[in-house]
């Protein structure tokens, strides 16, 4: 439609209305479902700003990958899916070590060491330019996007840390909606500069056929720039101040 049609104008314009009144109405109730006053909380705004970015990029990897495989490579859907199988293996083995981990390294030393990681593998997965280069690549970025898990479960923990007892189903509710929305956000900048990318290509000589066409340079990047903001974001503001005596797991 455009990004100045009528449809995403106005939906661009009642977003911002709606997240507007709601501030205010949380501002003004007795019993708010959101107390604004966790946004001054630093370690709290870090985790979530991190799960929003981390959540971006992974989402947003995701789907440029599994275009790249079925139309650049012709991977029919049931082997793409297949294909993700290092990246959640290492995943789930991560995420189990990292509660081992984060009593000697920190909460914060975790999440920046995932976001790295993380940010490292799609650095790779967008050198994949031509199909002799595809398996190497693709291998050293699905064990490193991974890592990913070593913050996870460190993300939830200083979200509720620092919270009251009665309050942390909601801090934990609003880290998976931090989730959710970065997902959402993700998805749809890394499909738009893809997209730009595809479109100059296939304006082009055509050299290099479907691979070249379906190249996600430019997506995953994007990918890899959410996942370097997530570590600025991390370092600044998730102090070692919130976490737990417990912490051990």
């Amino acid at each position: 439609m455009g990004w100045l049609s009528a449809s995403t104008i106005v939906a661009a314009l009642l977003s911002i209305a709606l997240l507007v009144l709601f501030v205010v109405v949380e501002k003004r109730a007795k019993d708010p479902v959101l107390r604004l006053e966790v946004f001054s909380d630093g370690p709290w705004l870090g985790a979530n700003m991190t799960m929003l970015l981390g959540s971006a990029g992974l989402v947003a990897s995701l789907f440029t990958l599994s275009f790249f495989l079925q139309r650049g490579l012709s991977i029919n859907p049931v082997a793409s899916g297949l294909a993700f199988l290092p990246t959640s293996v290492v995943f789930v083995l991560t995420t189990n070590l990292s509660s081992r981990l984060v009593s000697r390294l920190g909460a914060r030393s975790l999440v920046a060491s995932g976001s790295i990681a993380m940010a490292a593998g799609f650095l790779l997965y967008s050198r994949m330019e031509s199909p002799s280069q595809f398996l190497a690549l693709y291998i050293g970025g699905s064990l490193l996007t991974g890592l990913f898990g070593l913050e996870i479960p460190m993300l939830f923990l200083v979200a509720v840390a620092g919270v009251e007892p009665v309050h942390r189903g909601v801090a934990s509710g609003l880290l998976n909606t931090s989730q959710q929305v970065g997902a959402a956000l993700g998805l749809a900048i890394a499909t738009m500069v893809g997209s730009m990318a595809r479109a100059r290509l296939a304006g082009g000589s055509g050299e290099g056929g479907p691979f070249a066409a379906a190249a996600p340079r430019e997506g995953f990047i994007v990918c890899a720039g959410f996942l370097v903001t997530a570590v600025l974001v991390a370092i600044s503001l998730m102090g070692q101040k919130n976490r737990p005596p417990e912490a051990t797991l």
